[in-house]
């Protein structure tokens, strides 16, 4: 694994931050990573890779989002919700933002 448990932890904070959630340490509810993830988005679809995948609860909406992000680069690579998959970029200086479609 190329990073820690905690340190995905606090990459899925600072980007949820940034795409305007409202999150905290309390509703990560598992992290885990899957050595041969098959990817649903972006231009490696279908290849299989590297991925940690973050559970987010989110009780006022009674729904849990899963954030996939690469354990090659530490980069986010998607949200999926309970009602779309949504591929997320990261710009010129640095920020994270949801690709447009």
């Amino acid at each position: 694994m190329n990073y820690t448990e905690e340190q995905i932890k606090e990459i899925c904070i600072r980007v949820l931050t940034e795409l305007n959630y409202d999150i905290s340490d309390e509703v990560v509810e598992r992290i885990w990573v899957e050595e041969e993830d098959v990817l649903i988005r972006g231009e490696n679809k279908g290849n299989k890779a590297s991925n940690w995948t973050i559970a987010i609860n989110f009780p006022l909406f009674k729904t849990t989002d899963y954030l996939t992000i690469s354990n090659m680069t530490g980069e986010p690579l998607y949200l999926q919700t309970k009602h779309t998959v949504s591929e997320i970029i990261k710009d010129s200086e640095g920020k994270y933002h949801w690709k447009d479609s």
